[in-house]
């Protein structure tokens, strides 16, 4: 005698099918974003150029001193046809000091808006103007102070063939300079912050 199992009764409680697993989010650009994901060209020399007037503005203690060194220095024709200039002790002095101060202000602004600020969060002060951030291809996140600094030494690479690369994200389809090529980031729109 062999046994049978009896056939389901239609009337039993049925669970409600569920949906299939999601898959869980890809995190990282290996994924294919569209060109329009990508920073434009001008976008990015906009970034650029406000954070060279954020530089200049760090330097006007150096343009200051400047004025003053060239403001109280006294300018005399000599007999013979030569000039000559006489700067002041106390002019020279405060100069000297405003100039000093100015650049050691810039260079800080500059190696904390570069390296420190785009490092760790992918903005310069620039680009969170424009509305644009750096961050590593494979990842999608910021790439980190020394590799932000690796890739600001790299951007020679960008002027070493009549300025080339610099023009590249014209045509490229993640729009990347050389030295974004070579570091494995890419430039991405965001929201201005």
């Amino acid at each position: 005698m062999s046994y049978q199992t009896p056939p389901p009764d239609p009337y039993a409680y049925q669970p409600a099918p569920q949906p299939p697993m999601a898959q869980p989010p890809v995190y990282g650009y290996p994924v294919e974003l569209p060109r329009a994901a990508y920073a434009s060209w001008i976008k990015r020399v906009a970034g650029r150029l406000l954070d060279g007037l954020f530089e200049l503005l760090a330097a006007i203690p150096m343009l200051i001193g400047l004025g003053v060194l060239f403001g109280t220095a006294d300018y005399h024709t000599e007999s013979d046809g030569t000039d000559s200039i006489h700067i002041t002790h106390a002019g020279g002095t405060i100069g000297i000091v405003l100039i000093g101060a100015g650049f050691i202000f810039m260079i800080a602004f500059g190696i904390w808006n570069v390296f420190v600020r785009q490092g760790h969060t992918g903005y310069t002060l620039g680009k969170s103007v424009v509305g644009i951030k750096l961050v590593k291809q494979s990842t999608g996140q910021p790439i980190g102070a020394w590799l932000s600094f690796g890739r600001q030494i790299l951007h020679t690479v960008d002027g070493a063939l009549l300025y080339l690369g610099w023009l590249w994200p014209l045509w490229d389809r993640k729009r990347q300079t050389f030295a974004d090529k070579i570091v494995e980031t890419v430039v991405l729109n965001t929201p201005k912050r």
